[in-house]
C-alpha cells in the first residue's frame, strides 16, 4: 500500500475546500508549454517527509526551496495524505532532471530563464517526461522521486494537516 502525500499552501486549501471537493489533477508535466494538450496530474511524494529531498547530497536545499515555492507566500502549508488506489493512474518521475538545470543556470524559477537557457530547460524537460514510470513497476533509483496521479481524489479519501518541518 502507497500513501501519497500532497503539499500545499493555506490560501489554496481553502480556496478550493479540497478537505471537501478533493484534490484534481491540475499541472501538465510539460512545463514549457502548460497549455498545450496533454495530461494533467497532481503532485505528490511517497513520504511524510520524503528523505531523497530533504537529506540529497546533490541537491542540498531543495526541499527548503520546494516548501517555499509551494507556500505561495503564505505561513502554513498543508499536507493532504491518501492512500494510492490500483485504480489511480499513478506514476513515479525524476525531479532531478529539472533541479540540475534549475541549479546549474542558477535561478529559483526556470520560468524567470534567458532565452540562453532554454534549450537546456527543454532538453531536462524532455528527460523528466521520459522518466515517467508506472508505480506498480518503479523499483527505486530516482535521486528526486515525485508521485504524480492523473486520477481526481475525493475529500473523503484525504487526511488533511498542517505541515510541521519536524513531523
Amino acid at each position: 500500500m502507497t500513501i501519497a502525500h500532497h503539499y500545499t499552501s493555506e490560501s489554496i486549501l481553502r480556496l478550493f475546500n479540497l478537505e471537501r471537493n478533493g484534490l484534481v489533477p491540475y499541472r501538465r508535466l510539460e512545463m514549457l508549454n502548460p497549455d498545450e494538450q496533454g495530461d494533467k496530474f497532481i503532485f505528490a511524494f511517497m513520504e511524510k517527509r520524503p528523505s531523497s529531498w530533504i537529506k540529497n547530497s546533490k541537491f542540498p536545499g531543495v526541499w527548503t526551496h520546494l516548501m517555499k515555492h509551494m507556500s505561495h507566500g503564505d505561513f502554513s502549508i498543508y499536507r493532504c495524505s491518501f492512500e494510492v488506489s490500483p485504480r489511480d493512474a499513478t506514476f513515479v518521475v525524476d525531479w532531478a532532471h529539472m533541479e540540475r538545470v534549475r541549479k546549474e543556470i542558477n535561478k529559483s524559477n526556470i520560468f524567470s530563464a534567458g532565452k540562453e537557457d532554454l534549450e537546456r530547460i527543454k532538453e531536462a524537460n524532455k528527460r523528466y517526461i521520459a522518466s515517467k514510470t508506472p508505480l506498480s513497476e518503479y523499483k527505486g533509483g530516482f535521486s528526486l522521486p515525485e508521485l504524480i496521479i492523473a486520477s481526481p481524489i475525493s475529500g473523503d479519501r484525504l487526511k488533511v494537516e498542517e505541515y510541521n518541518p519536524t513531523n
